[in-house]
């Protein structure tokens, strides 16, 4: 029986030849070129990352997003990404410089939830007590604006597995604190489908689908395959039915987001990359 769900495009899935850590990181279309997209795709969810939102500010204003993502019927927002929340020095400095940010555009906006990332440095050792602690802290700065924590889980991170990521979620012990997941992050991860499904409701604010070799095609450097390889849902190998009721599985019912980042993508025009992304997610749902 078909089910009714909203699906969310998230920043990258529109950002046309743009992409994250490459040298084209700022999209080419405006903000509301791609909503536009995204509402006519179909999808009623938006993702705003902090650096596309720095570019509208500064150009057509806020306001005028705002307006346009009520009119095309977005009805659920996220913004990201905020990194380094758990660091001390010049890197915390910066992250506090992009939470201040960040808090400015949820009291605008009102997303249902924000993203924030772990240390990428495979040389960090994970300590559950350090990030559930600074977790807290980010968690009760959003809460004043009733926008909920996604922590994205990562296997090229420090943080790449469910049990991790909830140990951090306990430390925090914060209702608005939950955990993103990824279909593509959990498959390259040590975690299962099987642990998904195990999984509280509670735990999981956000999940992304997208797609992929069932195993790493450039070795260990998953963070460059992240980037450049993805698939669109049922385009690869990895197991979107079996991600989607192992979600389905733990009472999850907020928005699906969509998250495509590779060259392939990279390559479609603004309308293909909603159309395409939309289509082939809303298959499995």
């Amino acid at each position: 029986m078909a089910q009714s769900v909203a699906l969310l495009a998230t920043c990258w899935t529109t950002a046309g030849s743009a992409g994250p850590l490459i040298d084209n990181d700022f999209s080419e279309f405006s903000l509301l070129e791609r909503i536009s997209a995204a509402a006519e795709a179909g999808y009623t969810g938006f993702g705003l990352l902090l650096e596309d939102l720095q570019v509208a500010e500064k150009t057509v204003g806020w306001t005028q997003v705002r307006d346009h993502l009520r009119s095309s019927g977005i009805e659920h927002i996220e913004i990201e990404m905020l990194n380094d929340w758990f660091r001390s020095g010049p890197e915390r400095v910066k992250s506090d410089q992009d939470r201040r940010y960040l808090l400015r555009a949820a009291r605008f906006f009102r997303p249902r939830h924000v993203k924030v990332g772990g240390s990428i440095d495979l040389s960090e050792r994970f300590s559950p007590e350090l990030y559930g602690r600074a977790l807290s802290w980010v968690c009760d700065d959003f809460a004043e604006v009733g926008c909920a924590v996604a922590f994205e889980l990562m296997p090229h991170g420090v943080v790449d597995t469910i049990e991790k990521g909830v140990a951090m979620i306990d430390v925090a012990n914060r209702p608005n604190a939950g955990l993103m997941l990824d279909l593509w992050h959990l498959t390259r991860s040590p975690s299962t489908i099987g642990d998904i499904a195990a999984l509280p409701g509670h735990y999981i604010t956000g999940v992304e689908l997208d797609d992929g070799p069932l195993e790493p095609v450039r070795g260990d450097d998953l963070l460059y395959e992240t980037l450049h390889d993805r698939k669109l849902p049922g385009e690869g190998e990895m197991d979107v039915a079996g991600f989607v009721a192992a979600v389905r599985a733990t009472g999850f019912n907020g928005p699906w987001g969509v998250e495509m980042i590779s060259d392939e993508h990279r390559r479609r025009g603004l309308a293909e990359q909603a159309r395409e992304s939309f289509r082939t997610a809303r298959s499995f749902l």
